[in-house]
């Protein structure tokens, strides 16, 4: 999978203060009614401070130091904690052995003080938390080294209406994208809440952008060789992965998904990221794969079958990311991103059946790379953190041997290539599509 750098982001000050509810622009308040935000930004930082003491260079340093910097090598993660309090247990200090640095010949015991635990917050602070610095652009590169991403713990996120039967659903080809859409009574449209959001989203659309698949046969090793194209909008350690989905909700009081669009916060959007190619289907998508034949030419649309919401778009609750950015021609005003933690696959027969989507000039659609927008001190929060940082998403190994014999099923299906006696076949897809030769 092809990787671009992104940029680097610039560390925000230490004596960054927070706003008042009244006056988001202004820092100067004694109000003993508005939210403590320095306390809160400070605290963030020492987060960083303290994931960075993980990776303290032991070189160039005498032994005593060593030891110092030792202590607080591990974390305790928030899942510990919890499973702590259950229990009834008090989390204080813990006893752990030390790393082996260079010309430190024996191994000893320090005793360590809990790290710094994940900041209690409020949706009111999390506001309050972005409107320290000015709104930058998304899509943008996610990073658990960047300067400014803090752990917190708050309400959870909730989803309602969810299994709702909807009136219509919609398929529609936008010659950008496939677009689900659907029609509900009043009281029974599916929305989220709590969280960081301050009031109730309504269901707006599904969306998707998707890379492309490319199978080339290699006439020295005489066997085939298979490449997975990237085309999700978001990347993390700016890696780039097969499809980026987003479910699309406008704040309940805008009326409308179009004013909302015009509206501070009007738009939240939630991203998955698949990060898997399977063998199986993933069974949120079979809806939208098997009705794709219907859609293929730009600007057309066909009824979906009537389903739930829950059908489409998997739920959770906690361990996601949250940011603001807004897009460029599309939405002027901030967006609040919601990046779940959760891994979202699709099958290698689901991406081919992306990639047989048209747009307005005859091409197949898929998601060019762009480079990532930066961020320009923008915070980044990790809300109710389930697992250590070591990575934020990960891969799950893939058996390209069962992949490639699934690719040949997709082909089964395909309309045979009149020149039989080619040798060689190719699957030319990544940023322009995909057809056979």
């Amino acid at each position: 999978m092809p990787v671009k750098k992104g940029r680097k982001s610039v560390k925000t000050d230490d004596n960054t203060i927070g706003t008042t509810d009244t006056d988001l622009t202004t820092n100067d308040t004694n109000s003993d009614d508005v939210p403590k935000i320095k306390p809160v930004i400070n605290a963030l930082f020492k987060q960083k401070k303290v994931r960075e003491a993980k990776s303290t260079d032991f070189e160039n340093t005498d032994d005593d130091e060593k030891l110092k910097n030792i202590k607080g090598k591990k974390r305790e993660t928030f899942a510990d904690r919890k499973k702590d309090e259950s229990k009834g247990k008090k989390s204080k200090k813990r006893k752990e052995t030390t790393v082996q640095a260079t010309n430190i010949e024996t191994v000893q015991e320090v005793e360590e003080e809990v790290p710094i635990e994940p900041l209690d917050v409020t949706a009111e602070d999390v506001e309050a938390i972005f409107n320290t610095v000015s709104t930058g652009e998304a899509p943008i590169d996610i990073s658990i080294d960047y300067e400014n991403f803090g752990q917190v713990t708050m309400s959870s996120l909730q989803w309602s209406n969810l299994a709702a039967v909807p009136v219509a659903l919609k398929l529609t080809n936008t010659s950008h994208s496939l677009v689900i859409t659907g029609k509900w009574p009043v009281a029974e449209m599916p929305y989220i809440s709590g969280g960081p959001l301050l009031e109730d989203y309504v269901f707006s659309q599904i969306h998707y952008h998707w890379g492309g698949v490319v199978r080339q046969y290699d006439i020295e090793q005489k066997k085939d060789t298979l490449w997975i194209m990237a085309g999700s909008e978001h990347t993390i350690e700016n890696e780039q992965f097969p499809l980026e989905m987003h479910a699309v909700f406008h704040r309940r009081s805008c009326g409308s998904h179009e004013a909302a669009k015009r509206a501070h916060n009007g738009i939240a959007i939630v991203v998955y990221l698949c990060a898997d190619i399977t063998e199986d289907d993933n069974p949120y998508l079979t809806p939208v794969t098997k009705t794709i034949y219907r859609v293929m030419q730009p600007y057309t649309s066909y009824a979906l079958d009537i389903a739930p919401l829950n059908t489409l778009l998997p739920t959770f609750y906690d361990d996601y990311i949250i940011y603001k950015g807004y897009l460029k021609f599309k939405c002027n005003h901030d967006i609040i991103w919601i990046i779940t933690r959760n891994t979202f696959f699709v099958s290698l027969f689901q991406l081919c059946k992306f990639q047989e989507v048209m747009d307005a000039q005859g091409r197949p659609i898929t998601n060019p790379f762009h480079e990532t927008n930066p961020l320009d001190d923008r915070p980044i929060l990790h809300v109710n953190p389930s697992s250590k940082y070591d990575a934020f998403i990960h891969f799950r190994d893939t058996d390209l041997k069962a992949v490639e014999e699934a690719l040949n099923d997709v082909q089964k299906n395909k309309k045979p290539s009149a020149d039989k006696k080619k040798k060689k076949q190719t699957l030319t897809a990544g940023r322009k599509g995909s057809k056979i030769k």
